[in-house]
This record gives structure tokens, C-alpha cells and sequence, in this order.
């Protein structure tokens, strides 16, 4: 599966927002444009379309942000205050060796008074496989309370979604379309999209405190327990270690686990083996030393490898914030080949501020965040014009240094 567009409208500052996604993308702009808001906008699509009733309840109010914590209006713009928040996405699946391009849409009207009860205005999903011709099929068709299902007809409540409306409207997928499921469960992964913005200062004191990648925008974690993990998985410790020592230039990691011995039968009943993790590094000429006692950057460096290569937390789409924190130009040309390398398999959505990083992509993969006069926020593309090429081919310009003018005179909408 790989997500293709996101479109946005009504969500803080941004409006009519629509952003085609290749395997490998970069976002960048001004701060406040709004990069970190593009990222949060699909983790509203859980609490509106998979969340409990206490969950719909806030996000049709206004008061929800993907932080859980903070009462936040849907969009912050007044001449935009009572505007509908519209989100869309478009991802393509293969289905029993079918290719489907599919596309679901909700739009919800908030209302933040004290009294105040959201509404779904509408919802759709449509799906087409590209090597047929004719339009899309149309799955699913909602209107306020009218919800239609392959043609059948269903009113539902106006505070519900379609998607969780169908689990009792068809039990066990009864009589639906079988590819329709596969939809829905995408859709909620899609929906279930981490955004990674890392703190070295709390990874070093997160380490053996047994913390898991939790939540919907991560700062930190147990790096000795996720790399534990990846062992376990067994299918990408060896790239890490090789990818990790080629980074950073290390001669050597070794991590180990150990089992601490319970004292008694009777505790052994009550908990699980403790297990004790060790995880050192090894500078060319140096000795071993613990991970905690590395630079921030380093302690970074692993956090993003491990986030990108445990397959249990993955998600649809690696969303990262500021690769570039913390981290020597070197090696951080060495993290964003190995992004790119691999972006493929694992598509890559990044926000930066550094030219340095910017020199290293193409022109082709960076959206830029405009803003116009009333605050509303757009993204658009750079053109890879054949000037743009000219200048980047023959070293009179590198794309960083487009950054400070946000890439005026080579932008299309």
C-alpha cells in the first residue's frame, strides 16, 4: 500500500490544501506554515472515523488536537472560523494480485458552542482498477444521515461515521463487497500515522525505562527495547548494525539480552523475566562504550533507524520532523541516502529548515508551504525547470540556497 495524496481543507491554517506524495517527500517552509499541521491533519481521521463516542464527540466540537491535551479550534483562521473540515486521502493497494487506486473523503461540520453536537455533512470512498477503463466504483456515499453502501440505502446517526456504522450494519462483512474490508482496514492505518519528532535529552533518559513507541506524535523511547524488539523480528537487526556503523562511522555495536534470574518460584508466577539489555558502541580506536554515553546526535541517528525499521510500528508512511537536529552534515548525508534508499519500501514524509539537507534531494520531491495574506496556508511543488536544472547541473546554485526565498519564481500550485 502507499499513500498517494492528501488533501486538506479547514484543518488550523490550512485551506483547499492538496499534496500529491512520491515514494520520498520533503516539506519546507517558514515556521508557523503550517509543515506540522499537514501531519497531524491524518491523525484526525482516527478520532473522526475509528474513535470512541467520547472521541467523535470532541473532534465534532472543535476541541481535539492529535496531543489529546490541548482544546483546539479545527481551523484558527477567522475568516475561515465556521468552514467545514474536509479531509481526503488517496493510496493505491494491490488486492489478490488486483491494483486498486482508492480514495475516501469525510467532511464534518464542528460546532464549538457550549451545547454545541458536530455533524457528518459527508462522506466516500471510490475505488478503480487503472487497467480498466470507465469511472470509479462508488463503495461508499454519505449525505448527513443518508448512507449508502454499494447502492444500499442505511440512515445512520449524523455523529457517526460511515466506517464504523458498516461493523453493525454488516456483521461479520455480510454481503459487502470482499475488498471493501481491505479498504476500511487501510484507512485506519493510514489513520493511525505516528510523526516522529525526537528529543535526544529524552532518549537518553527514556533507556531501559521500558518505553514503547505509544502514542501519535513521538518524542522519545527505549531505544535498548525497540532494538531488543528488532532482534526478535529478525529481519532488519543486520541492516541496522551495518547502516548505523555507516552513518556514524563506528567500528562495531553489540547488543545482548540477558535474563535475570527471578528469586523465587513464587515471584516467577507473578511477573516475567526481567531482561536485561546491552547495547554498546565502538568508535575506530576507542573501546566499547554504553549507548547513553554517545553524543544527541547518535542517540537520534539510532532512534530514526529503529522508528523506520520496526516493522510493528512502521505504519504507512515514516513521518519524521527535522531530520537534520543534532547531526554533522556528514552523517546526516549518510541518514538521508539511506532514506531515500529504501524509501521505496518505506515511504518518507519530512519536514526541514536546513539548506544543507535540501542540497541533497530533488527538486522534485519538496513541497513548499505558501501562506497568503489572510494566513491561509497551501503547498505547492518545485518545478524542476529546465533553468533549475541548468543551475543545479553546472554547481551555480544548490537547492538549499532556494530555501531562504521559499523558492519564489520555481513553484507551480
Amino acid at each position: 500500500m502507499k499513500l498517494k495524496q492528501i488533501r486538506i481543507d479547514g484543518y488550523k491554517n490550512l485551506i483547499n490544501c492538496v499534496v500529491d506524495l512520491g515514494d520520498f517527500n520533503v516539506l519546507v517552509g517558514p515556521n508557523n506554515s503550517g509543515k506540522t499541521n499537514l501531519l497531524e491533519s491524518l491523525q484526525i481521521l482516527w478520532p473522526i472515523c475509528f474513535g470512541d463516542e467520547n472521541l467523535r464527540k470532541r473532534a465534532l466540537t472543535g476541541n481535539i488536537t492529535p496531543r489529546f491535551t490541548l482544546d483546539s479550534s479545527i481551523c484558527h483562521l477567522h475568516t475561515h472560523k465556521n468552514k467545514p473540515l474536509t479531509i481526503g486521502i488517496t493510496f493505491e493497494t494491490t488486492i489478490n494480485g488486483i491494483l486498486w487506486v482508492v480514495s475516501y473523503e469525510v467532511c464534518i461540520q464542528c460546532d464549538d458552542s457550549k451545547n454545541g453536537k458536530g455533524t457528518f455533512l459527508s462522506e466516500s470512498l471510490t475505488a478503480k482498477n487503472p487497467k480498466k477503463r470507465g469511472p470509479a466504483k462508488e463503495y461508499i456515499y454519505r449525505q448527513h444521515k443518508i448512507l449508502k453502501i454499494t447502492g444500499n440505502k442505511h440512515k445512520i446517526a449524523d455523529d457517526n461515521s460511515s466506517l464504523l456504522a458498516i461493523s453493525s450494519l454488516y456483521p461479520d462483512s455480510e454481503g459487502l463487497p470482499s475488498e471493501l474490508k481491505s479498504f476500511i482496514n487501510i484507512i485506519n492505518l493510514i489513520a493511525k500515522t505516528r510523526v516522529f519528532a525526537i528529543s535526544p535529552t529524552t532518549l537518553r533518559s527514556d533507556i531501559d525505562q521500558e518505553k514503547i513507541v505509544e502514542g501519535i506524535r513521538i518524542s522519545s523511547f527505549d531505544v535498548s527495547l525497540i532494538l531488543d524488539r528488532i532482534k526478535e523480528e529478525g529481519k532488519y537487526f543486520t541492516l541496522f548494525k551495518e547502516s548505523l556503523c555507516d552513518i556514524l562511522d563506528l567500528e562495531d555495536i553489540i547488543f545482548d539480552v540477558k535474563i535475570k534470574e527471578l528469586p523465587s518460584e513464587k515471584t516467577a508466577k507473578k511477573e516475567k523475566a526481567k531482561r536485561i539489555r546491552i547495547f554498546l558502541i565502538k568508535r575506530k580506536g576507542d573501546d566499547y562504550s554504553f549507548v547513553e554515553e554517545y553524543s544527541d546526535g547518535t542517540l537520534l541517528v539510532v532512534s530514526i533507524l529503529e522508528a523506520l525499521l520496526f516493522q510493528e510500528e512502521r505504519g504507512s508512511i515514516f513521518c519524521l520532523e527535522e531530520l537534520e537536529n543534532c547531526l554533522h552534515p556528514a552523517a546526516m548525508e549518510k541518514l538521508l541516502r539511506f532514506l531515500q534508499d529504501h524509501s521505496d519500501k518505506w515511504p518518507i514524509l519530512i519536514t526541514t529548515h536546513s539548506p544543507y539537507l535540501l542540497n541533497g534531494v530533488r527538486p522534485e520531491d519538496v513541497r513548499v508551504s505558501v501562506v497568503d495574506d489572510t494566513g491561509a496556508t497551501h503547498f505547492e511543488k518545485v518545478k524542476n525547470t529546465k533553468q533549475l536544472e541548468d543551475y543545479l547541473n553546472k554547481n551555480l546554485i544548490g537547492l538549499g540556497e532556494l530555501l531562504a526565498t521559499d523558492f519564489n519564481g520555481f513553484r507551480q500550485g
